[in-house]
């Protein structure tokens, strides 16, 4: 992959990566990646490349998502000082 390295202090968000699947898969294809084997990539990749894993705003009314964190607003950082794991 030639792409520009992101910007570190710039965040993807989970549900505009899952979003941005689309242009990359056909629509069939697309139908058998279910939301939980992204999220257990996404888990694996940070661990791998030192990937920094945020909660987004936290919802004070709603007490699961005050402990967890809404998976959809899940902020990912490229952390510049990380080594790829061996």
């Amino acid at each position: 992959m030639d792409e520009e390295a992101t910007d570190p202090k710039e965040a993807r968000v989970f549900t505009n990566v899952i979003s941005g699947l689309q242009r990359n898969y056909p629509k069939d294809k697309l139908e058998e990646i279910s939301t939980s084997f992204c999220f257990i990539c996404l888990l694996h990749l940070a661990n791998e490349q030192g990937l920094k894993l945020e909660t987004g705003e936290e919802n004070p009314d709603a007490e699961d998502e005050k402990r967890v964190g809404n998976i959809w607003d899940l902020k990912v950082y490229r952390d510049p000082t990380a080594a790829p794991a061996a």
